[in-house]
């Protein structure tokens, strides 16, 4: 099991709720990324609702951003890492 470094509750009805975040940090090649800040960047988008961004171990780059999103349109994974491409550093 992968941890993510968010704390989630389940609610009575069993739904998963996350309500904080202990890692504020991904660590990328030696480069600090703020899941809030990617976070932030999605919901710019208008096809996206709302999006949560955690952290996937990888053996190259120490970690990666993952991102979840929630549509109100039309949009596909490679528009989202290409809309994402466009406003951070590589």
């Amino acid at each position: 099991m992968a941890h993510t470094g968010d704390v989630a509750r389940i609610e009575e009805n069993g739904a998963l709720r996350i309500v904080d975040r202990i890692k504020e940090l991904i660590k990328y090649k030696g480069y600090a990324v703020a899941p809030a800040e990617l976070e932030a960047l999605l919901l710019t988008h208008p096809a996206i609702a709302d999006a949560a961004v955690i952290p996937l171990p990888d053996e190259q780059a120490g970690q990666v951003p993952k991102a979840f999103v929630v549509t109100r349109g039309s949009i596909t994974p490679d528009e989202v890492t290409q809309f994402v491409a466009k406003h951070v550093a590589p």
